[in-house]
């Protein structure tokens, strides 16, 4: 794969995420485009990429082994969406939105002050800049979606890890705004010692 196609699936990637989300900017955005193009040109200049010289297109039918290259075992699901499991954990990624994809992870909150929820959800898009965090109050669920753009089955495969890293790194850090939120409203006799935020490492491709 040249340079110039990687630079230019990663700037559509950005575009795709913020026409999905609808926030009109990124914090910061410039110095973390820096990162994202150093990035890019050490995987084109890496040796062990030149199979991107010769792709296989992205296609609905071969996700799935991207999927199995990953070391997961897809289940096929409703909706079309790809599911599987990693640390126990249910995953998925749209199956018919390409070039686009969308990493996703859901919970219910039943117990859990949607209040709280809906701030921290704010404070974590916030902070990490990539992503982003929805509700259903139908069903009490809370989604979590990484955006990508993706063309090539053999890209893919070494980029998927970093979206699903990605992916996590939000949950963690809404995790941890809800926690402190919560102890915030908590009375004084009640509060805990502070914990220390994941959300200022950022989780850049790699």
């Amino acid at each position: 794969m040249t340079l110039a196609f990687i630079i230019a699936a990663v700037i559509a990637g950005i575009l795709f995420f913020l026409w999905e989300s609808g926030r009109d900017k990124l914090i910061d955005a410039e110095g973390r485009m820096t990162q994202l193009k150093n990035r890019i040109e050490e995987l084109a200049n890496d040796p062990s990429k030149a199979a991107y010289v010769k792709q296989t297109p992205l296609t609905i039918e071969n996700q799935c082994d991207v999927v199995r290259n990953n070391g997961f075992i897809p289940l096929q699901n409703e909706e079309d969406w790809i599911g599987f499991k990693w640390q126990g954990e249910q995953y998925f990624i749209s199956g018919n939105t390409l070039p686009g994809v969308q990493f996703y992870k859901g919970f219910s909150y039943n117990n859990d002050d949607l209040e709280l929820l809906k701030k921290a959800a704010d404070m974590a898009m916030e902070e990490t800049w990539f992503g982003r965090i929805t509700f259903s109050e139908e069903d009490n669920t809370i989604a979590f979606r990484v955006f990508a753009v993706e063309k090539s089955v053999e890209h893919f495969t070494d980029t998927f890890m970093d979206y699903m890293k990605m992916l996590n790194h939000l949950v963690e850090c809404h995790r941890y705004f809800y926690q402190k939120l919560e102890e915030e409203h908590k009375p004084a006799a009640l509060k805990e010692p502070q914990i220390e935020s994941p959300c200022r490492e950022k989780k850049m491709l790699s």
